[in-house]
């Protein structure tokens, strides 16, 4: 036992230094080719701080191991919201960290991809022509950013940076990382659960949820502090709505993704309803320390839940 709790503790490690070492080092080559923050945020740290999601969630469906898949990302989902939300009522305050086109655009992608799970939930799997679909309506969305971009850059004069050869290596050395964390979290959350009797579900969305969402924590803490907001903002939305079209949409290409909806309705309604708060805080352009100790307490009362589904 000691060793399985073990082998994932390593494995979450290893996930977390992965992203973080490869985010860092993407943010850098993204700026050596004068890219925004807000542009960096939504696409460079965002798919880099989701790269946790996709190596579990995909290898797990290869290995048919539907509920660790699919429960990582509700899980992962509820978490990123929920620390993005403390985080901007605790840290930033009252501190406006949105421009104009994230509330007309990139709110309305989070809500979006957040109901099409919820709906696919009803048809009860995501087969694999719709995983196509959806990876595809993930890169419409980069093209999306993409055109805005260039808009931004022939309007604006963006600091560039020297391109190093060192974080391109960083990159691929933090890919080969997530993909070992990966196996190790799978192998010992599969030898956890037929030793404990625990849920796969209850143990993927909340102690992995937990640990693949530790890269959105600390750049969301890392960003506040250094008064980006465009960045912890663009990071939390390009990483949830990366997480279910691309991480998602990857696993059920792979194989056909059950999604177990019936026995984890709650999750899924949990999901929704906080991507739809999020998205009317992101409206309202302004975070208040009251939210945020309310997602303290609902976040609390969400871990309780899951403890108690946590037994077979």
């Amino acid at each position: 036992m000691l060793l399985e709790f073990l082998t994932l503790l390593i494995g979450i490690a290893l996930l977390a230094k992965g992203a973080d070492y490869g985010v860092d080092a993407a943010v850098r080559i993204a700026k050596a080719l004068g890219i925004s923050r807000l542009f960096i945020g939504l696409t460079v740290m965002a798919i880099g701080t989701s790269l946790p999601e996709l190596a579990v969630s995909s290898l797990a469906s290869w290995q048919a191991e539907a509920s660790i898949s699919v429960g990582n990302i509700v899980g992962s989902n509820i978490f990123n919201i929920s620390i993005f939300i403390i985080a901007a009522g605790l840290i930033a305050k009252k501190y406006r960290v949105f421009e104009k086109k994230v509330l007309d655009r990139d709110a309305v992608w989070l809500l979006v991809s957040a109901l099409m799970l919820f709906a696919l939930g009803f048809y009860g799997y995501i087969p694999s022509i719709i995983g196509f679909f959806m990876v595809l309506l993930y890169f419409i969305y980069l093209k999306t950013l993409y055109k805005e971009e260039k808009i931004f850059r022939s309007n604006n004069v963006v600091k560039r940076e020297k391109l190093n050869v060192k974080d391109v290596a960083l990159v691929v050395i933090a890919l080969f990382s997530l993909y070992f964390g990966a196996r190790l979290v799978i192998y010992a959350v599969v030898s956890i659960f037929y030793l404990l009797g625990i849920s796969k579900w209850a143990m993927s969305a909340g102690i992995v949820a937990f640990g693949t969402s530790l890269p959105e924590f600390t750049t969301i803490l890392t960003a506040f502090k250094k008064n980006y907001g465009d960045v912890s903002v663009g990071t939390i939305i390009g990483s949830n709505v990366s997480n279910i079209l691309l991480v998602l949409g990857t696993a059920s290409m792979l194989k056909a993704l059950p999604l177990s909806f019936a026995k984890n309705v709650l999750d899924f309604y949990i999901m929704l309803a906080f991507s739809i708060l999020m998205t009317i805080s992101i409206i309202r352009n302004r975070f208040e320390k009251w939210e945020a100790i309310s997602f303290i307490f609902l976040l609390a009362l969400y871990l309780l839940f899951l403890s108690s589904k946590a037994v077979l």
